[in-house]
């Protein structure tokens, strides 16, 4: 990728073999951060022109990011220019869903990273994720990852994990109590079938 800057064709193909990679295991996410895949993708030639090309490569790069940043190891930190990288993808290309999907995705990846929710405050992540959510309120997968996203850059893991236990508490209680309910009616129905000699 790096020899062939201008080879649009080579840089697709490199962004789409290093998100393959990626994907297959978190030692070969690790071994991709060791060897600068961020530099390749936000100062070489790579995302930096991926960002403003076709809808298509620019998901496929951002899916990229969101999958390095799900397995990166521990203590690795998101530098500010992949983050401002996202947030300039996501910008270009509003009416896409398939890219306001993809990179609400990465944001919500990248935000769990050591020092991620001031390294994504910066270039304005919550301002791309509020106008993705505005300008496509039917799509249940972007209002997913915006909002997952959002949480976690405003707020930190501890306060996440007991919301969603607060989360999961209230769901199950209502739960019990509608199939509470359910069981007295049926229990009802049982005795008003006993005391009726039909």
């Amino acid at each position: 990728m790096q020899a062939h800057p201008a080879h649009e064709s080579i840089q697709k193909a490199g962004v789409l073999f290093i998100s393959t990679l990626a994907s297959n295991s978190s030692t070969a996410c690790a071994r991709l951060w060791e060897v600068g895949v961020r530099e390749l993708l936000t100062t070489g030639p790579g995302l930096e022109s991926s960002w403003k090309q076709m809808p298509v490569s620019v998901g496929i790069a951002l899916t990229t990011v969101g999958v390095l940043s799900e397995a990166l190891p521990n203590g690795t930190a998101i530098s500010g220019d992949l983050c401002a990288a996202v947030v300039e993808a996501m910008s270009a290309h509003t009416e896409d869903a398939a890219v306001q999907s993809t990179g609400s995705f990465a944001i919500a990846k990248m935000a769990w990273a050591d020092g991620a929710r001031v390294q994504l405050r910066r270039p304005g992540a919550l301002d791309v994720l509020a106008e993705a959510m505005r300008a496509h309120p039917d799509d249940a997968e972007i209002q997913e990852f915006a909002t997952a996203a959002s949480q976690r850059i405003r707020y930190n893991t501890a306060r996440l994990i007991l919301w969603a236990i607060q989360r999961w508490c209230r769901e199950l209680l209502r739960r019990a109590v509608s199939y509470g309910s359910r069981l007295h009616q049926l229990g009802r129905g049982l005795r008003h079938e006993a005391h009726d000699p039909a």
